[in-house]
């Protein structure tokens, strides 16, 4: 069992922690989104659902129940996914910076680093910048790849007691989804500055499905943000939102929402967040509908009969959970990895590419990111077996 598998198999036993609202505190929601994961260990079957819920009276879209701090420590402590970032991410986040700050800034610190390419393009502006990161991977690539020395270690209360140093920046990139108190947590950040935060998520508002997978909905992110919901959590953080920016994205970007605050008052109460859950519900009939959309346009590929399934990994979990293969007989799952060859998959064997020589069957390629080289490969060792790309276009998804 490998380390990832592990991490997926802890997540999944910990998913029992009833929350209530992350910022207004109350315990009024309903369920907005759900989604099933699963992972086969040795031909056995470990499935989990991950409920999105609504907050009825401010709109707050979380994850409930959620995992335990534990489980939360474990994978980002040491989680071994650390990809290279493009850093023209980072140029368009300091270009909006500069943008809506017309009185300029001289120092920040990015708090949830990863590999340091945010602190080295502030660097190179002239900026004085650092960082700090949770995971050893990203602190050793920023290493590695830039020389650069991020600060590694958790962000909160034991490290912010030791840190002492304020900035007129404090950067927080696609970290805040992954936590479980938003408040707290810029609450917390606004210790390191007298000036500017500065807030970049995933966008809800422009969630997408093109695929089985449903990735937007990952297992990592515990808090879903619109506009409103960052004004509020601001609001109760003690914050003003000086600037909002949504840019417009290219075809395989992930849409995000940019929002700068600045330090004013006290922090309201919950009496004076505002409502925003007839938003967030609309939201989420959107996403729904874009799902059934693209489900039926897979179900239309689909010949009655029986099917050999190409693919064993996570897609294949969620094809077969979809509903497409309603009425489907599914005679094999092949997959190129030899290990999981002989296990089962939904009480199907998994077999070897091999099993296909003689066969004429109709094969569904199941996967979004290889679908174009799975079906290169088959049309050149399998030319004879019908095979059926589910997706009339596959994009590689670029994240900030």
């Amino acid at each position: 069992m490998n380390d990832l598998t592990r991490k997926f198999i802890s997540w999944s036993q910990s998913l029992n922690e009833e929350v209530v609202c992350p910022i207004c505190g109350r315990e009024n929601y309903e369920l907005g989104h759900q989604k099933t994961f699963s992972q086969t260990v040795q031909s056995q079957e470990f499935t989990w659902m991950m409920k999105v819920a609504i907050c009825q009276d401010c709109g707050m879209i979380f994850v409930n129940p959620q995992p335990s701090d534990e489980t939360l420590e474990v994978w980002y402590g040491g989680y071994s996914k650390v990809e290279e970032v493009s850093p023209r991410f980072s140029r368009a986040q300091l270009d909006f910076l500069e943008a809506v700050i017309p009185e300029g800034f001289c120092s920040l610190f990015d708090v949830g680093a990863y590999d340091g390419t945010f602190v080295v393009e502030a660097r190179s502006r002239g900026y004085k910048a650092g960082g700090l990161e949770a995971s050893a991977q990203a602190v050793a690539m920023a290493r590695q790849r830039y020389g650069l020395n991020l600060e590694h270690g958790y962000f909160g209360a034991d490290y912010l007691a030791e840190k002492g140093e304020t900035y007129d920046l404090v950067s927080v990139r696609h970290v805040l989804e992954h936590t479980k108190d938003p408040v707290g947590f810029l609450t917390q950040a606004t210790s390191l500055t007298d000036r500017y935060l500065f807030v970049e998520v995933p966008d809800i508002e422009r969630a997408f499905f093109d695929n089985l997978s449903d990735i937007f909905f990952s297992l990592e992110h515990l808090l879903y943000f619109t506009r409103g919901s960052l004004t509020n959590s601001a609001a109760r953080a003690g914050m003003k939102v000086v600037a909002f920016d949504q840019p417009p994205t290219v075809k395989g970007e992930l849409p995000v929402i940019r929002c700068l605050l600045r330090k004013e008052g006290s922090p309201c109460g919950v009496e004076d967040v505002v409502n925003f859950s007839e938003e967030s519900r609309a939201i989420l009939s959107a996403y729904r509908q874009k799902r059934e959309t693209l489900t039926q346009a897979i179900r239309r590929k689909i010949p009655t009969g029986e099917v050999v399934i190409y693919g064993a990994g996570m897609h294949t979990a969620y094809l077969l959970q979809s509903g497409v293969l309603e009425g489907i007989r599914v005679v094999s799952i092949v997959d190129s990895n030899p290990s999981l060859h002989g296990e089962t998959m939904a009480g199907v064997k998994i077999l070897p590419p091999g099993s296909l020589t003689d066969s004429t069957a109709t094969v569904l390629i199941s996967s979004y990111a290889a679908q174009e080289e799975i079906c290169r490969s088959l049309r050149e060792c399998y030319p004879q077996v019908n095979a059926i790309r589910l997706y009339d276009e596959v994009l590689d998804y670029l994240y900030p």
